[in-house]
């Protein structure tokens, strides 16, 4: 608008000074023509402007087809496309998953990039959503827990306690160092699977005449899974420890060997391991 008023006042000055010269049917027949403008600028249509819209038409046609099968799109680090309904102007921009403008928008505002983000979004792979690896022990933690909850004897409820403990620890351990093991294998596809049986089972007949004795029963197997435990995490890094161990000694060795160690390092070394 701002460049538009000026344009309008200075086209009906010009109109004004030479419309007289032409012949009066010519004048008549042109007159039209400064209004049509004149409407054309104030209600900001023109009527070639749909035209310009659809130059577009055809990658636009080819965007919403693609996300109709993919309605997200990565296209860098920090910009994803997505569409939320079947329709072009329903189609979002998003900037470090904030969304910032629709399709529509994007175009009125930078035309001059549209026909590249039109691209892009032409060119960009699918998000491919990576299943995700469940934590190990999480549905024996979760079940365990479950039962204490159903089981209210006092004994039991800190030995299952103890046991749901334990095997977060053990998880937290193998989600920063990931290995695999017999041990670790048995436990989770063996020995937990059968403790949840008993759980399971016990709370059925935990009423029943012979519930003080299968209580006693149930305790000392608590007792016994959780020392199986205890000692499954303290072994789990008996192979490191080794390795590290043989390497240090490797070095020591080598160190003294070429020379590089004088007597008073080796005395206060040895020192210092008898403290």
């Amino acid at each position: 608008m701002k460049y538009k008023i000026p344009f309008i006042v200075i086209m009906w000055i010009i109109w004004g000074r030479f419309s007289h010269l032409m012949p009066s049917t010519v004048q008549e027949m042109l007159s039209i023509i400064p209004v049509i403008i004149t409407i054309c600028l104030v209600f900001d249509w023109i009527p070639f402007q749909s035209f310009k819209r659809n130059k577009f038409k055809k990658q636009e046609k080819q965007v919403l087809q693609k996300l109709k099968t993919e309605p997200t799109l990565i296209i860098s680090e920090t910009i994803h496309v997505q569409m939320e309904k079947e329709s072009i102007d329903n189609i979002y921009v998003y900037y470090l998953d904030e969304k910032i403008a629709s399709l529509a928008d994007f175009k009125e505002k930078h035309p001059e990039k549209y026909a590249d983000l039109l691209n892009k979004i032409l060119t960009a792979k699918k998000v491919e959503i990576k299943e995700k690896k469940p934590l190990p022990f999480e549905s024996s933690i979760q079940m365990i827990e479950s039962y204490n909850i159903d089981i209210p004897d006092e004994e039991v409820s800190m030995g299952l306690y103890h046991c749901a403990n334990q095997l977060k620890y053990l998880q937290k351990l193998l989600i920063e160092y990931p290995q695999d093991n017999s041990k670790i294998r048995k436990l989770e596809d063996y020995y937990l699977p059968i403790l949840i049986d008993i759980l399971e089972n016990y709370i059925k007949v935990s009423k029943s005449s012979d519930a003080t004795q299968l209580k006693k029963k149930l305790n000392q197997t608590l007792v016994l899974v959780n020392e199986a435990i205890k000692n499954i995490t303290h072994t789990l890094f008996d192979e490191d420890k080794l390795n590290l161990n043989v390497d240090m000694k490797v070095l020591q060795d080598l160190l003294k060997k070429d020379g590089l160690v004088n007597e008073m390092s080796q005395d206060q070394l040895k020192a210092y391991m008898e403290e």
